[in-house]
């Protein structure tokens, strides 16, 4: 280490003699005078001597060139060893934007407003939907104290969202400028069909509060509001059940996490993704249909006239199994019908209708009078297998125009069918799921008759083919009603060995039958539940009692009940929605949960149980006031409680119908557009205050494009006149053109200041929107070019599922 401190003395040295000797050597040049001796060699020889000379204590030879160059190559190597001057600034510059991220996750709150932006006057009518202490203010609380970083949302859009070439069952939105964007994808392949019509009225909700809250040049009324809608971007999906994502600390969640999806139910305390409005609020015509209608329905099935009868239909779908940690479902017994470690399929509705045929009301009382119009369910059988028609007017027509109402996503009056989470092409996941479940012999027997139906066919083709043209259409529509005779002719052997099975039970299934019939004579009310038929939600009022059941997940079904003015009995299975905070349960449980405050209260206070009046805590408890719904079955109970429900309902009629009351009033409170849009609103300006970023996420916003143009361009190409949506024929391309461009230039959400779809507008209850939209689109049979023809079918299904949503 001496040894290269000299060196690094007597290098150091050496420049400065150098620096001496250029600033001596220009004075030492000068002329000198005549006669003079020139001063330049001796300074130049001085100067060398110095530079060659060692240092004093050096203790290094003139001789000794080698130590020397071997001492500088070790002063090399120590030098090389050292970082450079640049290297360090750059180390410190990354540390410095390290910790500037952070910063920026951890407070990245501060870059968008502390608090919600204003909303618009006409929202304070529904703030409870959001007030402090609500599920949405706790989440979105939570979210603004983590910081949704840019990260985070990219890596939802990665994880969840649909690209241009990939397929999910989500889509990535942002508002930028006032304005709804969209990164696209394909909305008709094969992956995206049942889900596209179901984002179509997501899609139009946006489209609607873009021109009633954003900035917009092309809507006055945008320009009025001033801009509410700040810079944000989200996911929204339309899937069932949300994924396990339970809170964390801010750290953990900032490291690991993603943003969260905007969707329409979830269980609670298990999923921090946020809750909107169900799409099905649009494609059933909530505003357009069962809201317009209250009146209506009142008048026609006052309480009184409402039929003693707990009625119910319902989708026979299968749930998904509660994740570890939740409590089980349990059956008839306190058998678990469905645990989260048990495999196979969860079939909870089946489960209740199953148990409830005992319960069924006799063939008299299945036959309404002239006011229910319900007179096929007269030929539903003891089994719970019939099928019930939706009017008296439709007859035997109600299945297919059903079957129509699916396809579209609403039933034959276009309030939906039997249960609310039906939709567009939803029904095809289900029959792929049965058709897979079937057992080996029927797949293989159907295989045997259709090779047999197709050998027939073909012999058939080949005789008629050396016939005439004529002759061979006519055989080739002969082989087709043949197989239809066949086809129809293998369902009602089906039929009748399913009805034969369930009239073949053991004795002691009959005498415990025969028994149930007996105590069910004397009870005043019965239960009339099927997993078969289809009935509209205007024939769901006659009834007084109206059973909810979820489906897979969160049904949509339950706001629908709501608005029909009768009791509501609903399961507790724990899935929840946006609003379903705000609704109060009433019924036995209630009364009884009542009764135990009481009698703690009276403990705490240390009075006697004659301290307080013995009627009065009875009227308190029975006054109605703010209930909302009866449940029944749910965590730690069995679906045996919907009889103690109904006893409670026959004893206290009066209640009931009071309860009943407040449930359509919150329904029409809370429930239609002007609340849900408002409640939109909110979580977005909630929402934004919790990006660490501004919006969009750089990974894709080159790729976004403005919503309404993307929906002109991919939705409304296949949308008919309006001409030919009333059945008045084509009108020509110009119309259609016409049409499509003040849908593109600011009349894109298609839906008047209330919400609702100007398509069926004013028709009241029972007008078929969809169907007459489907049939002009199958007419039209239009599309992009290059679409197939099932493509154009697609694309039609998702144009009128588009124009008969409510926003």
């Amino acid at each position: 280490m001496e040894r290269v401190l000299r060196l690094q003395w007597r290098q150091s040295l050496q420049p400065r003699l150098l620096l001496v000797l250029l600033l001596a050597v220009p004075q030492a040049l000068q002329l000198p005078q005549r006669g003079a001796p020139s001063p330049a060699p001796p300074l130049l020889a001085a100067a060398a001597a110095v530079v060659e000379q060692p240092q004093p204590g050096a203790g290094v030879h003139a001789t000794e060139w080698s130590v020397q160059q071997r001492d500088m190559q070790d002063l090399d190597v120590i030098r090389t060893e050292q970082p450079s001057r640049r290297a360090l600034q750059q180390d410190r510059e990354e540390q410095q934007q390290e910790q500037q991220e952070q910063q920026e996750e951890a407070g990245g709150r501060q870059l968008q407003p502390a608090a919600p932006a204003q909303l618009p006057p006409e929202c304070g009518r529904y703030a409870a939907l959001w007030a402090d202490g609500s599920p949405a203010a706790e989440d979105v609380g939570w979210w603004r104290q983590v910081g949704v970083s840019q990260r985070m949302t990219e890596a939802a859009v990665a994880a969840h969202a649909a690209w241009p070439n990939r397929t999910r069952n989500a889509l990535y939105f942002a508002f930028i400028g006032g304005r709804a964007h969209v990164l696209p994808t394909d909305l008709v392949t094969t992956k995206f069909r049942t889900h596209a019509p179901l984002m179509a009225a997501y899609m139009k909700m946006l489209l609607h509060l873009e021109e009633r809250y954003g900035i917009d040049s092309n809507s006055s009324s945008s320009r009025g509001s001033g801009g509410y809608i700040p810079d944000v971007d989200f996911v929204i999906t339309t899937e069932d059940m949300a994924p396990i994502t339970p809170r964390q600390a801010p750290e953990a969640a900032r490291q690991r996490g993603r943003a969260p999806q905007f969707r329409y139910g979830k269980l609670l305390n298990t999923s921090t993704d946020l809750l909107i409005p169900n799409f099905h609020f649009g494609l059933k015509r909530y505003d357009s249909e069962l809201a317009a209608a209250a009146p209506a329905h009142n008048s026609r099935h006052p309480w009184a006239a409402k039929r003693p009868i707990a009625f119910g239909r319902f989708s026979n779908y299968a749930r998904r199994r509660p994740p570890r940690g939740q409590p089980p479902v349990l059956g008839v017994g306190g058998r678990v019908v469905c645990g989260s470690g048990d495999g196979g399929d969860c079939l909870v509705r089946r489960h209740l209708v199953d148990w409830a045929a005992q319960f069924r009301p006799p063939a008299a009382e299945l036959r309404p009078g002239s006011e229910s119009g319900l007179e096929e369910a007269a030929s539903a059988g003891s089994s719970g297998s019939g099928s019930s028609g939706s009017s008296s007017s439709r007859g035997s027509s109600s299945h297919g125009s059903g079957r129509r109402g699916r396809e579209a996503g609403a039933g034959s009056d276009g309030a939906g069918g039997s249960d609310g989470e039906d939709g567009p092409g939803r029904r095809d996941e289900e029959v792929k799921r049965r058709k897979a479940a079937a057992p080996a012999s029927r797949r293989s027997a159907s295989s045997s008759s259709s090779s047999s139906s197709s050998s027939s066919s073909s012999s058939s083709s080949n005789r008629s083919s050396k016939g005439k043209g004529a002759k061979s259409t006519a055989a080739s529509r002969t082989v087709a009603r043949r197989q239809q005779r066949q086809l129809l002719a293998r369902k009602a052997d089906r039929r009748r060995q399913a009805a034969a099975s369930a009239t073949a039970a053991s004795a002691a299934t009959a005498a415990a039958a025969a028994t149930a019939a007996s105590a069910t004579a004397s009870r005043p009310w019965h239960v009339d539940v099927s997993l078969h038929g289809r009935v509209s939600m205007s024939d769901h009022a006659a009834y007084r009692w109206l059973l909810h059941l979820d489906g897979v997940g969160l049904s949509s079904r339950f706001e629908q009940l709501l608005a029909l003015g009768s009791l509501v009995v609903r399961e507790e299975s724990g899935y929840s929605g946006f609003y379903h905070h705000l609704l109060r349960p009433g019924g036995p449980r209630a009364q009884a949960d009542a009764e135990q405050e009481e009698d703690v209260e009276r403990e705490e206070k240390g009075l006697e149980a004659e301290g307080e009046g013995p009627g009065e805590g009875q009227q308190r408890r029975q006054s109605g006031g703010g209930r909302h719904y009866v449940p029944f079955w749910g965590p730690g109970r069995t679906p045996e409680e919907l009889a103690q429900v109904l006893d409670w309902a026959v004893a206290h009629d009066e209640e009931a119908s009071r309860i009943a009351a407040a449930g359509q009033a919150f329904a029409r409170r809370y429930l239609t557009a002007p609340g849900r849009h408002c409640y939109m609103l909110w979580l977005l300006q909630s929402y934004a205050a919790a990006l660490a970023y501004r919006p969009p996420a750089a990974a894709w916003a080159a790729e976004l494009v403005p919503l309404r143009e993307w929906v002109a361009r991919e939705v409304l190409v296949a949308a008919p006149s309006d001409g030919e949506a009333r059945g008045e024929g084509a009108e020509g391309a110009a119309e259609r053109a016409d049409a499509a461009g003040d849908a593109a230039g600011g009349e894109g959400s298609g839906c008047d200041a209330e919400g609702r779809s100007r398509h069926g507008a004013g028709g009241g209850a029972g007008v078929k929107v969809m169907e007459q939209l489907l049939a002009a689109v199958r007419r039209g049979g239009r599309g992009k070019p290059g679409d197939s023809a099932q493509q154009r079918h697609d694309r039609g299904v998702l144009a009128a599922a588009y124009l008969a949503s409510d926003c």
